[in-house]
């Protein structure tokens, strides 16, 4: 499957919301362990604190991609 925001989707059919909420949840987890390390400087897993940086950046861009293609889809109909 080429669509590379299915696994979003799916889980946002699932529970009936959005694959933008979706994406964003998955963020604040990130934001929030960054928080955390700023804050205590302790970590809760083995992911480096610059890892978790990166993947919030990653979900940052995966957030824009759902709501460019939601938004191409609303006008487009």
């Amino acid at each position: 499957d080429s669509d590379k925001f299915k696994n979003f989707k799916s889980l946002a059919e699932r529970l009936k919301v959005t694959p933008e909420l979706i994406a964003m949840v998955y963020l604040l987890k990130h934001i929030d362990s960054i928080t955390n390390y700023v804050v205590t400087g302790a970590t809760s897993s083995n992911e480096p604190f610059e890892g978790r940086i990166q993947d919030a950046r990653n979900y940052l861009l995966l957030l824009a991609g759902i709501d460019k293609e939601t938004q191409d889809g609303k006008q487009e109909k």
